[in-house]
């Protein structure tokens, strides 16, 4: 039986010996389509592994001030196209949502989701801008 995204992480901080040994799919695939290859780092179950791991190669700062209170991926896309009208120097957004992480291009089109949705309603908890550094 596979384990959910949030399980496993529930699992990887509570009963594993390693607990910050943790490598989730969904950061995984967003760190690759990065070009951060898997090899090259031991954990990234948490937010903070994760854009710690993505600033190594670019600039990843938050954006989430432009999007208005309680923003969703599915509401928000058109506000990260804006943003991009204003800053061309964005790459693309990194997506935190609750026990999931995605990517999405400058036109607010999703580009990595390894649990994809047709009307995408979940609530953003954080997202940043990529741009190189």
């Amino acid at each position: 039986m596979p384990i959910a995204l949030n399980q496993h992480r529930y699992y990887a901080t509570t009963t594993q010996p390693k607990a910050r040994r943790a490598k989730t799919a969904c950061t995984s695939h967003v760190l690759a389509a990065l070009g951060i290859c898997s090899s090259t780092y031991h954990y990234s179950g948490t937010e903070q592994q994760m854009m710690t791991i993505a600033r190594r190669r670019w600039s990843c700062r938050s954006v989430k001030s432009k999007l208005g209170k309680n923003p969703t991926v599915g509401g928000s896309r058109r506000k990260l196209a804006a943003a991009v009208r204003e800053d061309a120097s964005i790459l693309a957004f990194v997506v935190i949502v609750d026990g999931h992480a995605l990517l999405l291009d400058t036109t607010g089109k999703t580009t990595v989701d390894t649990a994809p949705r047709v009307r995408d309603q979940r609530k953003i908890r954080s997202i940043y801008a990529v741009r190189s550094k």
